[in-house]
């Protein structure tokens, strides 16, 4: 969907990074080729804490008191510009 928004982006006359900052997440095939910034984080993570917040509901926890911080890294690349 990012590189999507990049590409829509510059057909709208419009610079990436230069007038839109972009970020991806997943760093999926094809952030790399379009030096898309984004967020890594692995899937198996997301699982495990999806698995971890089925259980609690089922044991009658609150939506609110399942975890649902799964750890990522910024993957630094040219869709984000500086703040001006």
């Amino acid at each position: 969907l990012a590189v999507d928004l990049m590409k829509a982006a510059r057909d709208a006359g419009l610079s990436v990074p230069g007038d839109l900052s972009v970020l991806g997440v997943d760093d999926l095939y094809g952030a790399e080729k379009h030096n898309l910034t984004t967020i890594r984080f692995s899937y198996r993570d997301v699982g495990r804490v999806a698995m971890q917040s089925w259980l609690a509901l089922q044991e009658g926890a609150s939506a609110a008191d399942c975890p649902h911080v799964i750890p990522g890294s910024l993957v630094e690349r040219q869709s984000i510009g500086r703040l001006k």
